[in-house]
């Protein structure tokens, strides 16, 4: 599993675990609702910056490993990496996996706009 689909997962369980509940609280009042809405988003994102804290971690772990002495490396070394034509499809494929995923996000922060919107209405209606 890539760190981005950890990451997304991470999110999404304390969401719908709080989805959930919204749906089975439907008599509870309003703030009680935006409270659950709230507290599971706040959990995901909790799960994610988890998440992004443990590949980080990885990362600097794996970087310091892999990294050779200063007097040891070599100068061409570099460069012969930079050729590889692996490399350079990776890297135009990034920039489009990155667009999607903020396009994604985008319309997961619209949902719960609506969705706090939506309460929100409830809420003065009821006052």
């Amino acid at each position: 599993m890539s760190e981005r689909e950890r990451v997304k997962s991470a999110i999404e369980g304390p969401v719908e675990e709080a989805t959930k509940i919204l749906d089975q609280s439907a008599g509870a009042d309003v703030e009680t609702r935006l409270s659950i809405l709230i507290n599971g988003w706040g959990r995901g994102i909790a799960a994610g910056l988890e998440e992004l804290a443990i590949a980080v971690s990885d990362l600097r772990r794996g970087r310091e490993a892999l990294e050779p002495e200063p007097a040891a490396r070599e100068p061409h070394a570099d460069a012969a990496a930079a050729d590889q034509p692996e490399g350079d499809a990776r890297a135009a494929d990034e920039p489009r996996r990155a667009a999607e995923d903020m396009d994604e996000l985008r319309h997961e922060a619209a949902q719960s706009r609506e969705a706090t919107k939506a309460l929100r209405d409830e809420a003065s209606r009821d006052q």
